[in-house]
Formats: structure tokens, C-alpha cells, sequence
């Protein structure tokens, strides 16, 4: 569905964060959930939950599994996904201008307080001056290091900005399309032979699936086939 897989009515501290965990729930702070990753716009994943709730059951937790298997228009999911990596690519590069700006503050102010070293001045060992001239010194270092940190996760936000801009354009890329449609046309004959049963070239006969496994499958055939 457009939400992805979430639960309601758990608590801090109420044991539930163990078994969700386990399972590989992730904790969202924007919807203040527990998330399935990747399960937004996804057939549901109805052995996780299956698990889930049967682990949560015997941690003494009343469950209730509520599926909604609508999905919503394909030209809406892409056109969202489009908006994300465009909201995505402003906000990690305004914050690699940030760390940018914090590098060269910590630039900045390494060289202010070394200005006031005359160049090649050794440390006068026993002197009053020892001590102030070793924490000046230590504070250029960290002053740099810290620059040199900044710059360094600025460049890494750059790059993942960068990633995020072309990453619309690289999925509509001919090649990445027509490597997408291959793949999805293999899966789409698997799972028709899946519902409607089939031999192998071994000789083994595999029945047709029937039941709740099967209308699974028929929902994703039909997902893929959109």
C-alpha cells in the first residue's frame, strides 16, 4: 500500500521493540511506528507478519493482522518517488553547504590562532611560555582535524546529493528499463507456472497452487503484468 507495513498501539518499554527488531521492523520517528523497510507500495510480506504476530502473541501482546492489498496508480508511485529524490538531493545539499561552511570556519580559526605563532618558534621547554604555546599548538590541530572532518562529510553529501539527482533520469535509462522488463517478464512466467503447475526438466511434476497461496501469487502476477 502507498503507508508500507506498519503497527499500532505499542509502547516504550513494553517488550514489543525486542521481537520487532528481531524481524526487522525499523523504528520510524516521522510516523512514530514501527516500518517494514522497503514495503512501501510492496505485496505484503504475509509470512513476516504471520511471524510476527505469533511472536508477539507469546510475548503475552493481543494482535490483530488487517491487509489492504490495493495499490495505488503506478504513474502516482513514480511520480512520488520522482518529488522524493528531488526533496532528497535539496536537503543533502544544503547540508553538505553546511558542512562546508563548518570546515572553513574550523579553517579559519586554526589560522587565527597560529597568526599569532612566528613561524619555526620552537617550544621554550622550561619557559612560562611551554604551556600556552602547547595549547595553541592543540588547538590548530583540532581546529584543523575538525575542518578536515567537515570537508570530509561535505564531500560525502555531495556525492549522495549527486546520486539522488540523477537517479530518476537512471532508472528511465533505455538500458536500465529494458533490463527491468526482462527480469520482470522471467518473474511473471514463474509465477504462471507456479499457479498453474508444471514439470521440470528433471521430471518432477509440481501441482497448481491453490488456496490463500494462490491468490497471493495471482496479486503479484497482476502487479507485474501493470
Amino acid at each position: 500500500t502507498a503507508e508500507g507495513t506498519l503497527i499500532d498501539g505499542t509502547g516504550k518499554g513494553d517488550g514489543s521493540s525486542e521481537v520487532l527488531k528481531s524481524n526487522g521492523w525499523r523504528w520510524v520517528p516521522s510516523l512514530m511506528s514501527w516500518y517494514i523497510p522497503r514495503s512501501r507500495d510492496h505485496a505484503p510480506k504475509t509470512a513476516l507478519l504471520k511471524r510476527t504476530a505469533a511472536q508477539l502473541l507469546d510475548a503475552g501482546f493481543d494482535v490483530e493482522i488487517s491487509i489492504d492489498s490495493t495499490r495505488r496508480d503506478l504513474a502516482q508511485i513514480e511520480h512520488d518517488r520522482a518529488e522524493h529524490l528531488k526533496d532528497r538531493a535539496e536537503r543533502l545539499t544544503s547540508r553538505a553547504q553546511r558542512a562546508t561552511a563548518c570546515g572553513d570556519t574550523a579553517y579559519e580559526r586554526g589560522r587565527e590562532i597560529a597568526a599569532h605563532i612566528p613561524p619555526g618558534r620552537p617550544i621554550l621547554i622550561g619557559r612560562h611560555s611551554e604551556g600556552r604555546h602547547r595549547r595553541e599548538l592543540a588547538k590548530i590541530d583540532q581546529a584543523h582535524t575538525a575542518a578536515a572532518a567537515a570537508w570530509s562529510e561535505a564531500d560525502e553529501l555531495e556525492r549522495k546529493a549527486a546520486a539522488a539527482a540523477v537517479g530518476i533520469q537512471a532508472r528511465f535509462n533505455p538500458v536500465t528499463v529494458s533490463r527491468r522488463i526482462t527480469a520482470l517478464g522471467v518473474k511473471q512466467r514463474k509465477l504462471s507456472r507456479a499457479i498453474a503447475g508444471y514439470s521440470n526438466h528433471l521430471g518432477d511434476t509440481f501441482s497448481p497452487t491453490r488456496g490463500e497461496y494462490k491468490t497471493r501469487l495471482e496479486e503479484e502476477l497482476q502487479n507485474i503484468a501493470e
